[in-house]
């Protein structure tokens, strides 16, 4: 691989330091997490939750490393607004990774689509895993900001409302993770 194209592509993906989430911004959220910020945290649970499940970790890290990496081109569109898009916004994301992954040798560019795919296609044990902690980690995200932005509360809401899309739903420790989010948010 040529330096120049890891330059490149690292120069692609760091624009998702500073990338805000879309969902959080739209919401008058004070100094949102980027998309870089929210895929860390992911991928640091998965981990974690990953080692306790006994699953492919590395399988699981790699996974949601790559799962927001077309957000670089893309945007972080909401799912309100995929939910508007012919394709739920699928064409426009592949088309994103693929060009991302163009400055990638022939195998890793294979090897990082395929994964990327199986998280989208969530019929694989480890891309269900990974949704639920996209999703859990999210959640999480939620909650710090009703805490430290009580002014957000009610226009967060919508994300407990639209529980359906939005709370784990694959794996039952993800679950119960999720149930103790919203006990304690309760106990608030």
């Amino acid at each position: 691989m040529e330096n120049k194209n890891v330059i490149k592509f690292a120069k692609e993906i760091g624009k998702l330091k500073s990338l805000e989430r879309t969902g959080w911004k739209v919401r008058g959220v004070k100094n949102p997490e980027s998309v870089a910020d929210h895929s860390f945290r992911a991928t640091i649970l998965g981990m974690l939750l990953s080692d306790l499940e006994g699953l492919d970790t590395e399988k699981i890290i790699r996974m949601l490393l790559l799962h927001d990496i077309q957000e670089a081109i893309s945007g972080d569109i909401t799912s309100v607004d995929k939910e508007k898009m012919p394709d739920n916004g699928k064409s426009i994301e592949e088309k994103s990774i693929k060009n991302i992954l163009s400055y990638l040798p022939d195998d890793l560019k294979k090897k990082y689509l395929y994964l990327w795919k199986e998280m989208e296609e969530v019929v694989t044990k480890e891309a269900k895993f990974c949704k639920d902690v996209d999703k859990l980690e999210k959640m999480i995200q939620l909650r710090e900001y009703e805490d430290e932005q009580p002014d957000r509360k009610n226009v967060l809401k919508v994300f407990w409302d639209r529980e359906k899309l939005n709370a784990p739903k694959n794996i039952s420790s993800l679950i119960k993770v999720y149930e103790e989010l919203k006990k304690q948010r309760g106990s608030k």
